[in-house]
């Protein structure tokens, strides 16, 4: 991780301690580290939707046709047992298909925090460290982003027409439909971010 974020974590202002080209480094290794949590979250889900599977069959050949699995501290074996989730394991078999609830849940964690991350911090060290006024750098992909976590905040994670249907670039959903993202969407937008930190470095920081 860069010094200039460093900096802003241990509570110092991005603007005071960046350059323009510190802030598009900080923002790329950020989102270089979200994407990576997003793409190996998407592997584990495929390895435990295997296991939960063999654990299933398992189950049926024994009797067992509708089995319910428990996670929770400790082992099952002993007094400090305490399980804290509890899901029908044939329910949550489905919930781990690819574009299914939890990798779309992962997906939604990663729009709310990549959004969030620019608005409280990116957005401004850029501005300030080029010499901007604020809210003077619009970059339509996250604004596409800031439509897409409204929808997940405020609709369960469905697009509405006022807002994942007003994105300009990111068609990843419509009006209607859940809000469903993967590796391939994730690959698209650090392509853009890649050419938009090439043109901020280049003093271009029209829209």
């Amino acid at each position: 991780m860069a010094g200039a974020l460093r900096a802003f974590q241990a509570g110092a202002k991005l603007s005071d301690v960046a350059t323009v080209a510190d802030v598009c480094t900080d923002l790329w290794d950020f989102l270089n580290s979200i994407g990576t949590a997003h793409y190996f979250s998407m592997l584990g889900l495929i390895n435990e939707r295997e296991k939960v599977a063999r654990m299933l069959a398992i189950s049926v050949s024994e009797g067992n046709d509708d089995p319910v699995i428990h996670l929770g501290t400790g082992s099952p074996a002993g007094q400090g047992w305490m399980p804290f989730l509890s899901r029908p394991m044939k329910e949550l078999h489905a919930d781990l298909e690819p574009g299914a609830r939890v990798s779309d849940l992962v997906g939604h964690m990663w729009i709310t925090t990549t959004y969030t991350a620019w608005e409280t911090a990116f957005r401004g060290a850029l501005e300030k460290s080029a010499g901007l006024e604020k809210d003077a750098v619009l970059w339509p992909p996250m604004g596409d982003l800031r439509c897409l976590r409204h929808d997940i905040v405020h609709h369960r994670g469905i697009g509405t027409p006022e807002w994942t249907g007003r994105c300009e670039v990111l068609g990843w959903a419509g009006a209607g439909q859940p809000i469903s993202i993967g590796p391939p969407h994730i690959e698209q937008f650090m392509e853009l971010t890649g050419s938009r930190i090439r043109r901020w470095k280049d003093g271009d920081f029209g829209p």
